[in-house]
């Protein structure tokens, strides 16, 4: 299993605030194309605002959650891998970079925030086994669309398991 999880997440408050945002079927559309393009088996989309967003895709398995909480308690046993801005990290997180991380074969699933709001690190238990904080180093400071750090992402790990 390698899975892809992403943030629907406020998405009319998000807009309403003047934030531009993707819509819940496009973004849920780039993600799964994102994903399985690189060979992922699962996508899973923690939806907050309910959207009606579903697929008939066949060769790769989406499901929704409510919660971040409700995905890591159902795949306790498998890595976990949380992908965060380095501007957005707090200072006493652990944490590789990119380059320097070894991702591992299979039964992980990376976890990616939404693009405003990022992960909660305070409600993240990071002591528990094969958990892992890992970011994206870029060369100026302004924020990144999950989906194309997803891609990135997943191309470093099909490249480090093809050597």
């Amino acid at each position: 299993m390698i899975a892809v999880v992403f943030h629907h997440l406020d998405f009319l408050k998000s807009f309403l605030e003047g934030r531009w945002t993707i819509m819940p079927p496009v973004s849920g559309e780039m993600w799964r194309q994102t994903a399985k393009s690189f060979g992922c088996t699962h996508y899973i989309s923690i939806d907050v605002d309910k959207t009606d967003y579903e697929h008939n895709d066949e060769e790769i398995l989406h499901e929704k959650y409510d919660t971040l909480d409700d995905v890591l308690e159902k795949y306790k046993d498998k890595t976990i891998v949380f992908l965060e801005s380095s501007n957005n990290l707090p200072s006493d997180v652990s944490h590789y970079t990119l380059q320097e991380f070894q991702h591992p074969k299979d039964d992980v699933l990376y976890v990616f925030g939404h693009e405003y709001s990022g992960l909660n690190f305070d409600k993240i238990d990071l002591t528990l086994p094969n958990r892992y904080v890992v970011t994206v180093e870029t060369i100026h400071p302004a924020g990144m669309w999950s989906v194309v750090a997803g891609g990135i992402v997943l191309y470093d790990k099909m490249t480090k398991d093809n050597k």
